[in-house]
């Protein structure tokens, strides 16, 4: 076997490709026989006059890449005497083909899914640019991305596409070597692997692809700097999980896949527009033989994508377990990732790829221990975090509050923490994989104090948020407190005992008085951003912890925001939780809270014509307490408030409610008061309907609807639905009237307001007598009435209109005795049962099945 290549050499032995490459081609000769190369046949060819036999290109073991064979057949020299025949006349020959660009690419082994785009612009950037660095966390794809890119302009280098695999090299000076190994540069002793590899590349017009540079950073860069400076034709892409910071170099940090949010991804069609959900299902069809996305699976797929934020690696192996689970099925197991993933990878991987903790694992341990005690120190925020957070939760132990930024940054570009700064002020966030990883790790180290660190945190950071809310315009304030929602949630259920979810079993027992305190300060985030049902358990958990010794302010708030949102409405007499909570407003000190708490209690008592005389005392007292802050959103609701009561009162005043509540309406605007400008659109619509110009209503209304949408305010929304769905039945649009209730009619249960789905149901019952659909009619009424009955809850004056209008349709259709019968069976329905019959989702046939 004769080959002409490159060698190493050590001592007197020689090895590498050249060697190897000689030995498989003598297995191939016959016995007694030669055979060659390509590169051999091409170096003698005109010096010695041989006949060969062509094998073609042959794939040798251990050989990256195919090796033209050729079997020696017998000298010629001298020339024959005898002259051959011509050929006979055949087909022309085939033109020859352009020999392949040379390369050591692997072969793909499983298809490559999404980052078309991507693909492109960081080929476009490499060829301009000769240096790119993809960084990203582990698993993100960084390594089949460079592989794609490196296949895309392959064409562009003549000399071709080289890759070079440093993960397991573990010393800095064994990087040149395999550089040289991948392009075949010889390596002998007398001279260093970078003047090698630098000296075989000066003329070669070629891409060097580095991949895992990560535990070798200074080596690499070092390469690659020299590379570059003595290689004009040479590029090089690496794959880091931090950046070479070498000249000029373009540091393109790979994001996870596209993922759906939760609207997006509820059908199949919907869902396969995004290439984390096409991951999972080729994967997934891999896996069992064949597989297609259905609209049953495509909410939980969707899911998984989300919950394993887009990273290719996690989804690949969650889409494995589909062998024996079903999408629905993996989802709920992923509460405890790497459990439930580690099993997965493929054989053949290296084992830091084979698992999601050994791929974070990895990077781990090339952290220094301070950026270790960050890492799994900041895993206490669950929903990423500002850099205030971060030192609050992290500083002290090893840790000053000045190196926090510093070794924040070193993490950022290891990317183990990313950085987004797309809002008002930069935020900080891990992937989740990574997350779970270093909280396991903070279990490890005993740190039980950082949870309680990011708790009291939160408790100051949502204090201010109570303080700047009176005069701050929503959008900004929202832009700034809504970004910690999660990490309020996580840090209530901690501080309750209620942690296993988020902390992964790391607990110091909690506290339940920095639960209230947290609780007392959370109900205008969880207000502006329609999380009520949250508010309600916060505050029946705090309610349980209260104790004598709980400041009266703090008491006194957790208190309001449990009566705000309790379910069953107020029989028209002053409660006595109602009393205490003004009375701890008053000895708190806090003119804020009691006019809260006394506007707020004087609407539970306005009942429409029937208001008991200290309401107006009450709302007299709730504006004066405020009159001294200047214009703030909580003068403006006083105000707003003092309208209604003009509205509501026996002897209505609409000009008084009109010119409050204009001015109620003026301020908030000026304040930029969304969801206060909403609130006054209600009234607003309200007064013109009840003062005859339902057009007006309508007007007001459907404006404010579109508005409250807009800004996903929902419980704004499911008001001006269930109102405009009354004011539309009073002018006759019914099919308009039932789609704005049945959209009312979903949002109230989905937001567990309950109480609030009472009219919206009264108002399909009039939409279906108004469509002579008496029967469903008057079992809708019996279930509005028995509910009315039971609660104590009372009609508004339109809602009133409504009711007396479809009692006066269903007497005019049906005979008393029938109507009772009917109004008796729909009193026992239950919520589910009304609901569907409601929006028309039953059979008439089907009734009495549904109903029992």
């Amino acid at each position: 076997g004769v080959h002409q290549g490159d060698v190493l050499v050590r001592g007197a032995d020689l090895f590498g490709d050249g060697v190897n490459v000689a030995a498989r081609l003598e297995r191939l000769a016959r016995p007694g026989g030669i055979c060659v190369s390509g590169r051999v046949r091409d170096d003698i060819r005109g010096i010695l006059r041989l006949e060969f036999e062509d094998l073609g290109e042959l794939s040798l073991k251990n050989i990256a890449r195919p090796v033209q064979a050729h079997h020696v057949c017998s000298a010629l020299w001298p020339p024959p005497a005898i002259k051959l025949p011509p050929a006979p006349p055949g087909p022309p020959a085939a033109a020859p083909q352009e020999a392949p660009q040379p390369h050591n690419l692997p072969a793909e082994a499983t298809p490559f899914i999404g980052r078309e785009t991507e693909i492109e612009e960081l080929t476009h950037c490499l060829l301009e640019r000769r240096r790119l660095t993809l960084v990203g966390s582990g698993g993100v794809g960084k390594t089949r991305t460079a592989l794609r890119v490196g296949a895309a302009a392959l064409a562009s280098f003549r000399d071709g596409v080289w890759m070079a695999e440093l993960a397991p090299l573990s010393e800095g000076g064994l990087v040149a070597e395999a550089v040289c190994r991948a392009v075949s540069a010889p390596v002998a002793d007398a001279r260093a692997p970078v003047d090698v590899a630098t000296a075989f590349l000066r003329h070669k017009q070629c891409l060097l692809i580095l991949d895992s540079c990560e535990h070798l950073v200074a080596a690499v860069a070092e390469l690659v700097s020299a590379l570059l400076s003595h290689c004009p034709d040479v590029s090089v892409m690496a794959t880091s999980r931090e950046p070479l910071r070498v000249a000029g170099e373009v540091v393109w940090r790979l994001p996870s896949l596209p993922i759906p949010g939760p609207a997006e991804g509820r059908t199949a069609v919907a869902a396969m527009r995004f290439a984390a959900v096409r991951l999972f299902v080729q994967r997934a069809a891999d896996a069992v033989g064949g597989y297609s996305l259905t609209d049953m699976d495509a909410p939980a797929v969707s899911a998984i994508c989300r919950r394993l934020d887009g990273v290719p690696m996690a989804i690949e192996l969650a889409a494995a377990r589909r062998t024996v689970l079903k999408p629905a099925e993996i989802l709920a197991r992923l509460e405890n990732a790497f459990r439930f993933l580690n099993a997965g990878g493929p054989a053949a991987a290296l084992p830091r790829h084979k698992t999601l903790w050994a791929t974070i694992d990895w990077s781990h341990s090339l952290l220094s221990p301070a950026e270790q005690a960050l890492l799994r120190r900041l895993s206490v925020f669950v929903d990423g975090f500002s850099l205030q957070g971060a030192i609050a939760a992290a500083e002290g132990d090893g840790i000053d509050p000045d190196d926090v930024l510093d070794l924040l940054v070193l993490l950022v570009d290891k990317s183990l923490v990313n950085a987004d700064m797309t809002g008002a002020a930069t935020r900080f966030r891990m992937l989740e994989a990574t997350r779970h990883y270093a909280h396991e790790k903070l279990k490890a180290s005993g740190e039980t104090d950082r949870d309680r660190r990011a708790a009291e945190y939160l408790a100051d950071f949502y204090a201010g948020a109570d303080a700047a809310w009176p005069t701050t315009p929503t959008e900004a304030w929202l832009e700034r407190y809504e970004p910690e929602v999660e990490n309020l949630r996580a840090a209530i259920d901690w501080a309750f005992g209620q942690s296993v979810k988020y902390h992964a079993g790391v607990n110091d027992g909690g506290d339940s008085e920095l639960g209230v305190r947290l609780v007392s300060h959370a109900g205008l985030i969880t207000e502006e951003m329609s999380r009520q049902a949250d508010m309600k358990r916060w505050a029946a958990a705090a309610m349980a912890h209260m104790s004598p010794a709980t400041p009266p302010g703090r008491a006194a708030w957790v208190r309001f925001w449990a009566i705000k949102w309790q379910t069953v409405f107020s029989v028209g007499e002053l409660s006595a939780d109602r009393r205490e909570m003004i009375e701890l407003f008053r000895a708190a000190g806090d003119p804020v809270g009691l006019s809260c708490a006394l506007r707020t209690t004087a609407m539970t008592l306005s009942r429409p014509g029937d208001i008991p005389p200290e309401v107006e005392t009450m709302l007299n007292e709730a504006t004066a307490l405020l009159r001294t802050a200047g214009v703030t959103k909580d003068l403006a609701t006083a105000l707003a408030h003092t309208g209604y009561f003009h509205f509501a009162k026996r002897d209505r005043d609409l000009e008084a409610a009109r010119r409050l509540s204009q001015q109620a309406l003026a301020m908030r605007r000026a304040l930029g008061d969304r969801t206060g400008c909403l609130a006054s659109a209600i009234n607003l619509a309200e007064f013109e309907f009840i003062g005859g110009d339902t057009a007006a209503a309508i007007a007001y209304a459907s404006q404010a609807a579109s508005d409250a949408r807009r800004a996903g305010h929902l419980p704004c929304l499911v008001n001006l639905q269930s109102n405009l769905a009354g004011y539309l039945l009073a002018a006759g649009r019914v099919a308009e009237a039932r789609e704005a209730a049945v959209e009312a009619l979903s949002l109230t249960r989905a937001l567990d307001h309950h109480d609030h789905a009472v009219p919206c149901v009264e108002y399909l019952a009039l939409a279906h007598a108004l469509s002579a659909n008496f029967q469903d009619a008057a079992r809708l009424l019996g279930y509005t009435e028995s509910h009315f009955e039971r609660t104590g809850q009372v009609r508004d004056l339109a809602e009133q209109i409504g009711h007396d209008r479809l009692v006066e349709e269903l007497r005019k259709a049906l005979p008393e005795s029938a109507l009772a019968a009917l109004i008796a069976e729909g009193a026992a329905w239950p919520d589910a049962v009304a609901d569907r019959v409601a929006k028309d989702e039953v059979l008439v046939s089907d009734r009495a099945a549904t109903a029992a």
